[in-house]
């Protein structure tokens, strides 16, 4: 990888993409917002330790907005200027932070749902893989969060990067192609000869194949997109971390809530 252009062609080529991110992320997180309202109405005696995971959740991805739509606001002040857009911005680079936090306890959730489905040899190796993933994931992003602080100009960050983020993508795809193939199988294994229940297992089985390929596909698309020397495009796959929180989050909501959705149907 290389460091893109230290000034853009033109303001959009770091406004633009970015503002198409901030758009999707909006409404994820208006998915996020009726999901969470609806698991407080059907679980009001859930147990404490879920009810507190929701509740941080919450306001981790509400600060996670808060945070991107200040950076998109003065990045939009100083629009006019092309050395202050490229210029770094606090509120930009802790969203990152914020993001990993998200998704590293998504996963740590779904772990710990493997742990309790898992009760046969395997157990412990896909739990010990996955903790590991997920160390091996936190630990990247806390590194990459360092490095963008350090780097500050946008027109540094991706040389500066270029040591983290082709692990970091590998460890979140991987520990996301564990988590799905171990819910597949583990699921298909508890079912019975019950309808409703298999109903249940079987829409189980299909939120954990769709929240692999969506997540997947986003991480794929952004690792290969800030490979590319182009600010346009840097810019687009850079910002796409504002989605990706934002779709781990809602996976983990909809598996939560279907719950209860599935056996009322």
């Amino acid at each position: 990888m290389s460091t893109p252009a230290a000034t853009p062609t033109n303001n959009f080529d770091v406004l633009g993409p970015a503002l198409i991110n901030v758009t999707v992320m909006l409404v994820l997180f208006g998915f996020t917002l009726i999901q969470t309202y609806m698991y407080y109405v059907r679980y009001p005696k859930d147990v404490p330790r879920m009810k507190l995971l929701v509740t941080v959740l919450l306001i981790l991805d509400t600060l996670h907005v808060a945070l991107v739509c200040h950076a998109q606001y003065i990045k939009l002040e100083v629009s006019w200027d092309a050395e202050k857009l490229l210029d770094g911005e606090w509120t930009l680079y802790a969203n990152y932070a914020v993001n990993l936090v998200v998704c590293v306890l998504v996963q740590i959730h779904f772990t710990r749902t493997i742990y309790h489905l898992c009760q046969n040899r395997w157990r412990l190796w896909l739990t010990g893989l996955l903790t590991v993933l997920t160390i091996a994931h936190l630990g990247l992003g806390m590194a990459t969060t360092v490095l963008i602080f350090k780097a500050w100009e946008l027109s540094k960050v991706q040389a500066a990067t270029d040591i983290t983020l082709i692990p970091l993508a590998a460890a979140r795809i991987a520990s996301d192609l564990v988590i799905a193939i171990s819910l597949c199988v583990l699921l298909h294994t508890h079912r019975t000869g019950v309808k409703r229940t298999n109903s249940v297992i079987n829409t189980l089985i299909v939120y954990a194949i769709n929240r692999f390929l969506l997540t997947t596909a986003i991480s794929f698309i952004q690792l290969v997109v800030l490979s590319i020397d182009l600010l346009r495009l840097w810019s687009f796959g850079w910002s796409l971390d504002f989605v990706i929180g934002k779709l781990y989050l809602n996976s983990f909501l909809a598996s939560v809530n279907s719950r209860t959705h599935l056996q009322d149907g």
